[in-house]
């Protein structure tokens, strides 16, 4: 893939994580200054800090996007999982059956953070974590959907594709970019050998040389003969 096509995917990538962003923020905005009304009841404090979570995670995978920088990105499916984390601890809907569907939810998505960050750690199954991730985000959404409305229907499912698109697609153009990423800094840190096992064994020869000087097996000639030929002068 070339530099220019590549530009492309990560800006493209960035601004649907800036969008995400953006609209959990509006979407808790109202939330954030209503004290003891009936809208902040319904929306528990929970929920909003686990949207504002989830809402700084995708404001650092924009970053990341944006910036080319792979650390960030991993540090913002820290925020994701963290938040989806919350949810799983303190998030309750209603019956115990809705309750275990959305805890069974939260696992999965949060499994699916967890695999995005193996695969970015470009370990040598990155693919088949990205394809597991991208299963997990889908069961997980089309989970959270039954787990609200307590039932499976065409538009739980309809709604479960859309978080699911929301969630994916972006993810998988970060995986694309961050894939065909020169590795440069780890490239260029491999050193060469250092040159001194050469410079070893003139050393010995000479010493060698010198011993059958001194007890006068060679003549003086064939010794400075001998030396230059091993110092290639």
């Amino acid at each position: 893939m070339n530099e220019k096509d590549l530009k492309i995917i990560r800006y493209l990538a960035g601004a649907i994580f800036l969008a995400l962003a953006l609209s959990s923020f509006l979407y808790i905005y109202p939330f954030l200054f209503a004290s003891a009304s009936s809208a902040y009841t319904a929306y528990s404090s929970t929920s909003v800090i686990r949207d504002i979570v989830s809402a700084i995670g995708a404001v650092m995978m924009a970053v990341s996007m944006l910036l080319g920088m792979r650390q960030v990105f991993m540090v913002g499916a820290g925020f994701q999982a963290v938040s989806c984390l919350v949810k799983l601890l303190f998030s309750r809907i209603g019956t115990p059956a809705q309750d275990t569907v959305n805890i069974i939810s939260c696992v999965l998505l949060l499994a699916g953070y967890v695999f995005i960050a193996l695969a970015i750690q470009e370990k040598k199954n990155k693919t088949i974590y990205e394809i597991l991730s991208i299963a997990l985000f889908l069961i997980g959404c089309i989970a959270s959907q039954i787990a609200l409305h307590g039932k499976v229907s065409g538009d739980n499912i309809a709604f479960a594709l859309e978080d699911f698109v929301l969630i994916a697609s972006p993810i998988l153009l970060a995986c694309i970019v961050l894939e065909n990423v020169p590795q440069a800094q780890t490239t260029k840190t491999v050193k060469q050998p250092p040159k001194t096992a050469k410079s070893d064994n003139r050393i010995e020869e000479l010493t060698k040389l010198k011993d059958l000087l001194d007890t006068g097996v060679i003549t003086q000639e064939e010794f400075d003969a001998k030396k230059k030929q091993i110092l290639g002068v």
